[in-house]
């Protein structure tokens, strides 16, 4: 709190836009590196940088860009299709074209919106096949993701970024974000065997 406080009353007293973002970069507290770049969109020209000689990874900054690149190309009424198919072989196919909303989810978003189970949105694209006459499965049901070139993980990712929440690959077909959730229950003594296994990730509540 106290170093909220000092920030704030040194911004409060620096003039310029240079001067109040050196007070804020330099006197932050604990340790970080960062680099910034702050470009006028009417002149083009560059008002204030720090550090701009060094690489440095975007990180989640990345997503800033690529939801205004999205929404820029796509517009904001773009919808995603995920088509179900009965193919001639008796094959159902769920095709998908990168849609992130499988998942238990609950559209529009609020804070307060919480979200159901994962398999929600496919529970009701099968209840919508079943009013549309299908009744039987005679061969397999496929899960087709190759709209989307495989390259299911970016180049620069580490070894810690695959076993995380957040990194799981890149697809065209996205199910509960990729993700699968693990409880355990460990025995009454230590060294017993865990008591209770379940994956929660398709089987709702």
């Amino acid at each position: 709190m106290r170093t909220a406080l000092f920030l704030l009353a040194a911004l409060c007293q620096a003039d310029s836009l240079e001067h109040r973002l050196d007070v804020l970069l330099e006197s932050g507290p604990g340790k970080y590196f960062a680099g910034v770049e702050v470009l006028s969109l009417d002149s083009k020209k560059i008002l204030f940088k720090y550090n701009d000689d060094f690489l440095f990874m975007p990180a989640s900054n990345m997503k800033v860009l690529t939801t205004a690149l999205a929404l820029l190309r796509l517009g904001p009424d773009y919808r995603f299709t995920t088509r179900l198919l009965r193919e001639p072989s008796g094959d159902v196919v769920l095709a998908g074209s990168g849609d992130p909303s499988i998942s238990g989810r609950i559209y529009p978003y609020t804070k307060d919106s919480g979200s159901g189970p994962p398999l929600r949105a496919l529970e009701a694209l099968a209840d919508r096949a079943v009013a549309a006459g299908l009744t039987r499965v005679d061969g397999d049901i496929v899960g087709d993701d190759r709209l989307y070139p495989y390259a299911p993980y970016p180049p620069s990712w580490t070894e810690d970024d695959k076993i995380r929440e957040y990194g799981a690959p890149v697809s065209a077909l996205t199910v509960n974000d990729n993700t699968i959730a693990i409880a355990i229950q460990p025995g009454a003594e230590s060294g017993d065997p865990a008591t209770r296994f379940r994956v929660r990730t398709c089987i709702p509540e």
